[in-house]
């Protein structure tokens, strides 16, 4: 579901769960996904992210 058809208390929470994650895993070049399902009994989020591999130069 798009944030934009979000209630604004719904987008509220869904945000802050963004920049949780942003901040727990690297910022948001670590999230290539980030998808809100509220079409099911249980509204929950699903968060895709990549690891970013520190190196040496």
């Amino acid at each position: 579901m798009h944030m934009s058809t979000c209630s604004k208390a719904s987008k509220t929470g869904h945000w802050d769960t963004y920049r949780w994650v942003c901040g727990r895993y690297g910022g948001a070049k670590t999230i290539i996904g980030f998808d809100v399902h509220l079409d099911e009994t249980t509204p929950h989020i699903h968060i895709q992210t990549i690891p970013i591999a520190k190196t040496k130069t």
